[in-house]
């Protein structure tokens, strides 16, 4: 296992477009997050929007479930931007017990 750095600092200084949400999520997939740990360099985002937080984070932690998830993700983002991931991962749960008809 080895420790790869995303850059997603480029996409911003706002994530809110489908767009640059499916250009997040395919760099941190293509750097494999199910057998390395993925540092999320996204300090310089000012604010996303909760649907590209979603989008990207909600689906990265579908795939990988929440050990996985929680092990080989790390997030340095400013603390605004952390609460905006944590409503997106937290509708990505809702929306999975919604279907499951709980």
């Amino acid at each position: 296992m080895e420790t790869v750095t995303i850059d997603l600092n480029k996409y911003g200084p706002v994530i809110n477009t489908d767009e640059k949400g499916e250009k997040c999520y395919q760099e941190i997939i293509k750097a494999n997050p199910k057998n390395n740990k993925i540092v999320v360099k996204m300090r310089q985002i000012v604010s996303m929007t909760t649907t590209r937080a979603k989008q990207i984070f909600g689906r990265i932690y579908s795939e990988l479930g929440e050990d996985i998830f929680t092990e080989n993700i790390i997030l340095d983002v400013t603390d605004g931007v952390y609460i905006i991931i944590e409503m997106g991962l937290e509708e990505t749960l809702t929306d999975k017990k919604r279907m499951r008809g709980k």
